[in-house]
């Protein structure tokens, strides 16, 4: 399984991982709210994209792959083989 930890803990330029997120969302100051953009500081669920890119590079997998075993492990966890 694998999640975004949100609300909090986005992978940022001060994280490691960083240097493999290919997908990058634009943000705005919560105070400058709009719908179509995520809030400074804050984690979304979208950012799941990250996470997968993140670790497809550290286990030198496709992302595809990843997504793979990801989705077998849900299957099991559930037992919906």
């Amino acid at each position: 399984m694998i999640e975004t930890d949100c609300p909090f803990c986005d992978i940022n330029s001060n994280n490691k991982g960083y240097q493999y997120v290919k997908t990058h969302f634009e943000r705005v100051d919560k105070s400058k709210y709009d719908e179509n953009k995520l809030v400074k500081t804050r984690n979304e669920p979208c950012t799941v994209v990250q996470v997968v890119e993140v670790l497809s590079a550290l286990h030198q997998i496709s992302e595809q792959e990843l997504c793979q075993i990801v989705w077998e492990n849900t299957l099991k966890m559930f037992g919906i083989e």
